[in-house]
């Protein structure tokens, strides 16, 4: 079966309605059809109509009926693919998150014919291809396909989905340093919050909104954000909501080690350490045992005791088999790298981020950032040029991330930085 349905433009209608000086009781009159209908068209309450009634008005009217239509996808009637559902449900998707297989997954999705599937199905295929584009850093496709689920979701009135979409258009927009935009599709996504909402997907916003505050320096509101995502994960009882729990500890973590709260880092990371272990997520042990590692080296613990854990990291890292690059792990391996003075590796490891994150304005100047501190630590080694770090502090500048560009300023007055201060010089 074919088109049955397309979304009428209310705006351009009105319009019309008023360039021709009628009223909506005069086209209601003129269709035979009742003026609540019309006002209905009018203010988006009725989106969908059939290709027939659109064709009916473009003749009242004298006007080209694709005048009064949307630019949205027609919405197809068709079989729904039960194996495709099964593959797109939200078990497997959390299945695919937790074991990061998002290349095969993506591969999957990407053979399917879209035009053979129904709107809603063409919709959550399209929102997972965007999504398994954004973690194998496809940011472009991962944009195209986002907007085209989110288009299908308007036009099926789908406002969950619109919700969850823009929350996932924020995840992008945030790791692209966007966060303007970012905080613009997450008070977007709030307004179509309902109590039938999932916490599932209230839990994901919170979450996002965590991150983009703890960029913007703003710690309490990202501490504040990050445990409502957590408290909302647990009441939803999903042990498929650990792998967000767990990546809220890392963002904590993160903020934690900033400010300096060593104690509060430390409960954190136990009970990091917890929820990786019982998801069995060992990417979140393999950043659990950095963390550690860290935290006695910050909080003068036994050499021993630093050595024992940053031994842990790197064997779950030689026993992990991760083939996607993941700028938290990346960063955690630098600091490794630069606590225990191998410094060629830090450099290699810089310039590795460097590259990967090419595309991500705030992660690469974030590592522009590691590569000033390194060339402090140990000083004489060839880092980073100049007009990388001028590039670094414009992105800073533009989006107000105040201590990042502190951190700079600072590192370029010093000629050296040992390694006791380099926690007051790095940025988590």
């Amino acid at each position: 079966m074919g088109s049955e349905f397309v979304e009428i433009d209310g705006d351009a209608l009105k319009e019309l309605l008023r360039s021709k000086q009628l009223t909506r009781f005069d086209l209601a009159a003129q269709l035979s059809v009742s003026t609540k209908t019309v006002q209905r068209w009018l203010n988006h309450t009725i989106m969908k109509v059939k290709p027939e009634t659109v064709e009916r008005i473009g003749g009242v009217l004298d006007v080209c009926p694709s005048t009064i239509r949307r630019d949205l996808p027609n919405l197809k009637i068709r079989p729904v693919n039960k194996a495709l559902a099964e593959f797109c449900s939200e078990k497997h998707f959390d299945q695919t998150r937790l074991k990061d297989t998002w290349s095969s997954y993506r591969q999957v999705l990407k053979g399917v014919k879209l035009e053979t599937l129904p709107s809603e199905q063409q919709m959550v295929v399209c929102r997972n291809i965007g999504i398994s584009s954004f973690y194998l850093g496809k940011f472009r496709s991962a944009k195209l396909y986002l907007n085209k689920s989110y288009k299908i979701a308007e036009s099926l009135s789908k406002d969950e989905i619109r919700a969850n979409i823009l929350v996932w258009m924020a995840r992008l927009n945030e790791t692209l340093g966007e966060f303007p935009k970012a905080l613009s599709e997450l008070d977007s996504s709030a307004g179509f919050f309902s109590e039938e909402t999932r916490l599932s997907i209230v839990a994901e916003h919170s979450y996002v909104l965590g991150r983009v505050h703890m960029h913007q320096g703003k710690n309490d509101e990202a501490i504040l954000e990050l445990r409502r995502g957590i408290l909302l994960s647990y009441q939803q009882r999903s042990r498929d909501l650990g792998l967000l729990i767990a990546w809220s500890y890392v963002m904590l973590m993160y903020i934690y080690l900033r400010v300096k709260d060593y104690s509060q880092a430390e409960v954190t990371v136990r009970r990091l350490k917890r929820t990786a272990e019982i998801l069995g997520w060992s990417r979140g042990l393999l950043l659990t045992n950095y963390f550690q590692g860290m935290l006695a080296v910050f909080t003068g613990k036994s050499a021993e005791q630093s050595r024992e854990y940053f031994g842990k990291a790197r064997a779950t890292q030689r026993a992990s088999q991760i083939d996607r690059f993941c700028p938290q792990l990346a960063q955690a391996e630098f600091i490794y790298f630069v606590l225990t003075g191998r410094y060629d590796e830090a450099r290699v490891s810089m310039v590795q981020r460097l590259y990967k994150t090419r595309h991500a304005t705030h992660l690469w100047a974030a590592a522009v950032l590691d590569g000033v501190l390194l060339a402090k630590v140990h000083p004489g080694m060839n880092t980073v040029r100049a007009s990388m770090i001028a590039a670094a502090k414009e992105h800073f500048e533009l989006h107000q991330v105040q201590r990042p560009l502190q951190l700079l300023e600072q590192l370029q007055n010093r000629s050296e930085v040992s390694i006791q201060e380099v926690s007051d010089f790095y940025y988590f």
